[in-house]
């Protein structure tokens, strides 16, 4: 899909770069692509270069295995060099020339490629935070790794823009990166269901789990905590959407399973939806995150949240105002004190419920988010800046 339409002299052009169809909307990052394409196309005209996503190097995934077989660290495949200098090529073929500025969605897929114009980037975490925190980094070569790490900061530092979607992500890669401070901003992240007007919850003391991965995301936790949690609230019920937990989570009294909900099939996000309006609080125990884009989507209908006080959650999540959080790693015992606190305090409750609402309603939304890219993309490239006065009243920060 290539847009290369008649550039529109009021406006600057940019590429918008990314590997993912934006068609797909069904995961976070997916839907964080069409977002920031649909809002940056009401500052800029733009070029879609996309999905440029080749083929896996079979060659390094080869060896790569053979080397795990033998018993020893494999390689980030990939990310081969290889694919990487492909990815390039294929760049080249998609970018219009005649843009004045290149925006890249998230990073790594990039490194090799060297822009001819000035660019900018939307990350959620660097390469080396995303090893931490989902991969056992002791699995691959160090000498691997660091050639990719090595590769990105490079990247990053010719970036003119680096736009991050917390702080602690930002705090993050300039403690592992050395890439220059001022060029880089949080603007935030936003959820990707509509927001509805008013509050619909019906006062029903339903949880909700939502988790691609039910174990990883802390599944069993919360399915512990709930089950202290009916010992003083015997009505409360605990639903899970996402991946189906295993036969014993489902044999547990007040346990239901509302299916792997697809935001691309309108019946399922519709009842996606539903779940969310009637949700009494969000429990989010997670142990592998970055932002957690379900807690502002989750707050978009009044239901506050649960999660660890780590990641980029804290900026999401005010504690004690529009949700709780926990110390990490998460506790059975933490969380079912939080969920207790809920059901015994429903003044503080529902002012929680008013105050997450209108916190994501207002801050957490795509329109704030790219409002503030858009303002440093033009500030910081001056791209065709002459010909278009933006003018934009929020903050620079998120927060």
């Amino acid at each position: 899909m290539q847009n290369r339409q008649k550039p529109n002299c009021e406006k600057g052009r940019i590429n918008f770069i990314t590997n993912l169809d934006l068609k797909d909307t069904s995961g976070g990052w997916t839907g964080i692509n069409q977002q920031l394409f649909l809002n940056l196309s009401e500052h800029f005209e733009i070029n879609y270069a996309g999905p440029i996503s080749p083929p896996i190097d079979y060659r390094a995934k080869f060896v790569s295995k053979l080397n795990r077989i033998a018993g020893r660290q494999g390689t980030f495949h990939f990310f081969s060099r290889r694919r990487l200098l492909r990815i390039a090529d294929e760049i080249l073929g998609l970018a219009d020339p005649s843009a004045d500025y290149d925006f890249f969605h998230g990073q790594t897929p990039w490194i090799e490629y060297q822009s001819p114009r000035p660019y900018g980037v939307y990350i959620d975490a660097c390469f080396s935070t995303y090893m931490d925190i989902y991969h056992t980094r002791s699995r691959f070569l160090e000498s691997d790794i660091k050639r990719i790490c090595d590769l990105e900061s490079r990247w990053l530092s010719n970036a003119r823009n680096v736009f991050f979607g917390s702080k602690w992500a930002m705090e993050e890669t300039l403690r592992i990166y050395s890439i220059p401070k001022l060029r880089c901003q949080v603007v935030g992240i936003a959820g990707n269901v509509p927001i509805p007007k008013k509050d619909g919850y019906s006062n029903e003391l339903n949880f909700l789990f939502i988790a691609l991965d039910f174990e990883r995301k802390g599944g069993r936790l919360c399915l512990e905590a709930f089950n202290r949690l009916r010992q003083e609230f015997p009505r409360a019920k605990l639903i899970i959407l996402g991946e189906k937990p295993p036969r014993d989570v489902l044999a547990t009294p007040h346990v239901s399973y509302g299916g792997y909900l697809r935001k691309t099939i309108a019946a399922e996000f519709k009842l996606l939806q539903e779940f969310l309006m009637q949700a009494f609080a969000l429990i989010h125990p997670t142990s592998m995150d970055t932002m957690g884009m379900v807690l502002i989507e989750a707050g978009y209908f009044g239901c506050p949240a649960i999660a660890p006080r780590s990641f980029g959650i804290p900026e999401l999540v005010r504690d004690g105002i529009t949700g709780l959080l926990v110390e990490p790693p998460p506790s059975i015992e933490a969380i079912a004190e939080c969920m207790l606190w809920l059901c015994r305090n429903p003044d503080s409750y529902f002012a929680m419920r008013k105050a997450v609402k209108e916190h994501a309603s207002t801050v957490l939304t795509w329109n704030a988010v790219v409002n503030r890219i858009a303002k440093g993309i033009y500030e910081s490239s001056g791209a065709k800046k002459e010909r278009r006065k933006v003018e934009l009243t929020l903050a620079e920060s998120p927060a």
